[in-house]
């Protein structure tokens, strides 16, 4: 009972406005203490021509619910004017611990929700490169029909057992069809048509701002959105 009322105190350092809470995140949860000491000098003691050391450290484990990782980091005279553990200490401690996390997969949970990956077993596919496509789906055994033969670019849609595809013509002088692309391949059609381009979101571009086949305006700019 005493190492839990420990570790609650320690866990409302970071998460319940203590001294750490700069170090609270929302992927996994960090219990510790700060530590601002000042350093004395044999000789002259805390203080030396009106100055004075100090020393700053964090020491925490993480996940605090259930801890694996522990560590402990100290800052032998930083800054004059930024020395406390929180601001020292802390953000060294919090930088290893988002390494380790990130490398760790023990403390991630499993995805229940996959949003870009179709319903069946075929994996979801973005439209894109015809080249690129042609060798993942034969690399990977993806089934799939009516792949064009000269087409640059093609559109993909996924079905329960197959990915179809379709050509995609794209005409000089007039806006291309991005919806359903990744935003590397989007931007490289649309940069080579002729157009600036402003982007929001990432994944799956979903709306275009100039409508396909619209003639292209010298210096024109579109927006493209991805979800």
């Amino acid at each position: 009972s005493t190492l839990l009322k420990v570790r609650q105190m320690l866990e409302g350092v970071v998460n319940n406005g203590g001294t750490a809470a700069n170090l609270k995140n929302k992927h996994y949860m960090v219990a510790g203490k700060t530590g601002t000491a000042q350093i004395a000098n044999d000789q002259y003691g805390y203080e030396y021509e009106s100055k004075i050391s100090h020393q700053a450290s964090f020491v925490g484990f993480f996940p605090a619910e259930q801890p694996i990782y522990s560590c402990i980091v100290v800052v032998n005279a930083p800054s004059k004017y930024v020395y406390t553990g929180n601001l020292v200490a802390g953000p060294i401690f919090k930088e290893v611990a988002d390494k380790v996390f990130a490398n760790s997969l023990k403390m991630h949970k499993e995805l229940d929700e996959r949003p870009y990956m179709a319903s069946s077993a075929i994996p979801y596919s973005l439209s894109g490169s015809r080249d690129e496509l042609y060798n993942v789906f034969t690399s990977l055994s993806v089934p799939f029909t009516n792949f064009p033969e000269k087409s640059e670019w093609i559109k993909t849609s996924t079905k329960d057992s197959v990915v179809v595809t379709e050509a995609m013509e794209v005409i000089p002088g007039l806006v291309p069809d991005v919806v359903g692309m990744g935003l590397k391949d989007a931007v490289y059609v649309l940069e080579n048509s002729g157009l600036n381009i402003q982007f929001v979101g990432k994944g799956v571009v979903k709306k275009q701002s100039l409508p396909p086949g619209k003639r292209i305006v010298r210096g024109q700019t579109i927006k493209i959105e991805l979800t």
